[in-house]
């Protein structure tokens, strides 16, 4: 058990094993004590509610539907973070470090554990989704922007989820400090059976919409289905009925709807050889990113076929054009050529452990 302050992780809800849920994960891992809080997220299309006090290992899930969060819902989400953070007072917390996950959620947990008798020892807010899509249009723009930087003024740290967006946000929001790279952390499925022992076998986790793919999904599994290629699809999104709907028509095709337990993730990931990573090149969002499902796969010890824009083409990655035609040929070869090098040992992997060090050493530094 860790001697140090307990690290509490404020997020928004949306998806189970997100980035929020990789980083307490991560620090738990590392031997931290953790506390865990994600809220609803207004507008999303799922309504799922998390908690985990200091002590626990896993999250306790308060709520999880199908159904779509009301915009209004933020007040309530505030109120929830407000009891959380009295409930880590209660089971005798007295020093923590706070990092939120976005600026709203960071806000609505400062002004939380300022009612409740916890010091904050340090404070840090990480932009998991720097979001250039709300910087586009007058009004979400002036509010996003003002949002950010009452954030930054009150963060002793800021952390952004790659070097593209911390750049972006540099020029944007002005910081009063350095904005440190804290990478998404791969899931820890374990081991698995060598490469070369796995069947023809493909893997695609993650969100189900336009932005991430799901027609050159869809077109894509049909074609290697026929071929006698597996393939296994792991997720929930707004296409999620139509994606049920394709694969009940699909030879060789599963679809495993929404899976929220890593063993369950890892029995699909350690089977497969080649895992998609697939993302609409023209999406903005994109441009700043840092790719969950591509992580997966080479901590799975999978080769990857990616149409991110940012994917480095090195063998173990191979990059591919966001189209039915160019991801079914980039799939064929990777299936039946070896890894160059063992995808475990990716530096993608290696540079997120590395700034997950970076980003605690940050944070401990302040006095």
């Amino acid at each position: 058990m860790s001697v140090g302050p307990t690290w509490v992780v404020v997020t928004h809800a949306m998806l189970p094993n997100g980035a929020s849920h990789r980083l307490a994960q991560a620090l738990l891992h590392d031997g931290h004590d953790v506390a865990f809080c994600a809220m609803p997220l207004p507008g999303a299309s799922r309504w799922r509610a998390e908690r985990m006090l200091p002590g626990a290992r896993t999250p306790e899930v308060l709520v999880d539907e199908p159904r779509p969060v009301p915009p209004l819902r933020e007040l309530r989400s505030a109120a929830g973070v407000v009891r959380f953070a009295w409930q880590v007072a209660k089971s005798g917390c007295r020093e923590i470090v706070l990092v939120g996950c976005d600026p709203v959620s960071f806000l609505q947990a400062v002004a939380a554990f300022r009612s409740a008798p916890v010091r904050v020892r340090a404070s840090a807010v990480w932009f998991v989704d720097w979001s250039a899509q709300r910087l586009q249009h007058p009004t979400t723009a002036a509010a996003y922007r003002l949002v950010t930087r009452t954030a930054l003024r009150l963060a002793d740290v800021t952390a952004a989820i790659s070097p593209e967006a911390a750049e972006a946000m540099a020029g944007v929001t002005r910081p009063r400090r350095n904005i440190v790279v804290l990478a998404n952390q791969a899931l820890h499925v374990g081991t698995g059976p060598a490469w070369a022992e796995r069947p023809l076998s493909v893997a695609y986790v993650g969100g189900l919409s336009q932005h991430q793919g799901v027609d050159v999904l869809l077109g894509a599994a049909a074609v290697l289905g026929r071929e006698g290629v597996a393939v296994d699809i792991v997720g929930d999104g707004p296409a999620n009925r139509t994606v049920l709907e394709a694969v009940a028509n699909l030879s060789g095709v599963r679809f495993h709807g929404m899976v929220g337990d890593v063993g369950g993730l890892a029995d699909v990931l350690l089977s497969a050889r080649v895992g998609w990573a697939l993302y609409d090149s023209g999406f903005p969002q994109y441009s700043f990113g840092d790719s969950l499902k591509t992580k997966d796969y080479l901590a799975a010890g999978m080769r990857v076929v990616s149409t991110l824009p940012r994917s480095a083409d090195n063998g173990v990655i191979g990059v591919a054009q966001c189209s039915v035609p160019a991801v079914v040929e980039a799939t064929r070869q990777a299936l039946v050529q070896p890894p160059p090098s063992d995808p475990i040992a990716h530096p993608l992997l290696v540079d997120a452990k590395r700034s997950l060090q970076t980003f605690v050493s940050a944070v401990c530094a302040v006095r």
